[in-house]
């Protein structure tokens, strides 16, 4: 006898007795000692797999930040006094090294170093205001273009 309020069509397909019942029949069914299993435990076959995503997900062209990239070269432009990039491009890692050190303690002592700091500091906070304020904004193509 079907259980009252349930629909024919799921009495049909096997639980007369209700939805818990034939849960309860189902957690039975698994095989007995002796028997081989006809198809593998679904606990082990995972359907979303992670990794695959990742394979077909497409490579993305980077899209750098303007302003980002000006705070950046403002610092650079900074620490490279006395030409520590071609120091260390001649093969002379001591002299870039310590070049680069005594550039970073001017840059943090002097003045003028403190308030190019804080004018990077400044380019890069109203950039990631921009970004988030006005998010469609970009400079260049369509493909290939900059963010603010």
């Amino acid at each position: 006898m079907p259980k009252p309020g349930l629909p024919k069509k799921y009495a049909k397909m096997g639980f007369k007795k209700g939805w818990r019942e034939f849960k309860k029949a189902k957690r039975k069914r698994g095989t007995r000692k002796g028997q081989v299993r006809k198809t593998a435990r679904r606990a082990f076959t995972r359907r979303n797999n992670p990794r695959r995503k990742m394979a077909r997900r497409r490579m993305v062209t980077p899209h750098p930040s303007i302003t980002g990239m000006a705070a950046g070269f403002s610092l650079v432009d900074d620490l490279n006094k006395g030409d520590v990039v071609g120091k260390a491009l001649g093969g002379n890692l001591t002299a870039a090294i310590n070049g680069l050190s005594a550039n970073a303690q001017f840059l943090i002592k002097d003045d003028a170093g403190r308030k190019s700091l804080v004018q990077a500091v400044g380019i890069a906070a109203i950039g990631a205001w921009a970004r988030k304020a006005l998010p469609a904004t970009k400079i260049g193509g369509t493909k290939l273009y900059f963010r603010i």
